[in-house]
Formats: C-alpha cells, structure tokens, sequence
C-alpha cells in the first residue's frame, strides 16, 4: 500500500511540475503577446507623433530661436541677442508696485485662458456624460455628436466674419 501511494504522489508530482512548467510557458506567452501589442500600439501612434512634431513643436521652436535674432525695420539677422526681451519689459521695473502693461497683458491672457480652459472642461464633460450614459438610443446619440462636431467643419474665416454682427464696432455687445 505504501510503496502504491508513493508512486501516486510521485506522480501527482510530475504533473504539478508540468503544470508549472506550462504555467510559465503561458505567462511568458502572454508577456510576449503584451509586447507586441505595446509595440503595435507605438506604431500606430507613431503618424501622430510625428504630425505633432512637425507641424506644432518644429514652428515652436523656430519661433523660439527667432526671438532671439536681431531686427531693424526691413529684416530680422540671425544674430543672438537678449535685446528683444529687454524691449518688451522695458520700464516694468521702474514701476514695479504697479504692474505694467506687457504684464498686465499676459496676465490677463493667462486669466481668460484658465477661464476658458475651465468653462470647456466643465461644459464638454457634462454634455460628453450625458450623451454616454442618459441617451439611449444610438441614433439620438449620433445626432447630438453631429450637432456638436459640425460647426468645426466651417472655415476659420467664416466663424471670424460671423461674430462681426455681435462684436463689431455697431454691434450688440458694443
């Protein structure tokens, strides 16, 4: 009887082993199908990328390195200097309690930037919510993205040319 359990336990043993030795085969497996998958993930968001780096961090950082070039009235030198900078923010440390007006201008930008920031996150989450998990049917669904995503069709132009009735030198607001 011994000598029949020993051989039982030998051989639930065995079979504990393989099942590790498959166990470690399968995670290695699924380690090396995570890998792929990663890299295909890359790949895919390679395009972007590199549409990103070329038409928004390349025209950044050309503007960078123009800012510190020499101008005159007719042509701007490739010549390194600070004097821009010093042109912009001249007589603000004169007047240093009161703040002058290049900073007053870049801090209310910086103001209305926050400020729209905010107003589109808060909108654009509320109506994103509600169209996700309120409306049901996926007609509905698709029309109120369409009403949301069309007026981004229209040319830069024609928005600009639209706010004149309202923002024009007769216009409602003034």
């Amino acid at each position: 009887m011994t000598g029949n359990a020993t051989g039982l336990l030998g051989a639930a043993d065995s079979k504990g082993r393989a099942e590790e030795r498959l166990s470690s085969a399968a995670v290695e497996g699924l380690a090396a199908q995570e890998r792929r998958g990663r890299r295909a993930a890359y790949w895919q968001a390679a395009p972007f990328a590199l549409v990103f780096l070329v038409f928004f961090l390349v025209p950044l950082g050309l503007t960078l390195v123009v800012s510190f070039w020499e101008y005159n009235e007719y042509e701007v030198i490739p010549a390194a200097t600070l004097q821009n900078y010093g042109d912009i923010f001249d007589g603000c440390v004169a007047n240093l309690p009161d703040l002058c007006l290049v900073f007053k201008t870049y801090l209310s930008t910086a103001k209305f930037c926050v400020l729209v920031w905010g107003l589109t996150l808060v909108i654009g989450f509320t109506v994103a919510y509600f169209v996700a998990f309120h409306v049901r049917s996926a007609t509905v669904q698709t029309a109120l993205f369409l009403i949301c995503t069309i007026p981004f069709w229209t040319s830069n132009v024609i928005r600009m040319i639209s706010w004149v009735p309202l923002l024009g030198r007769n216009g409602l607001v003034n």
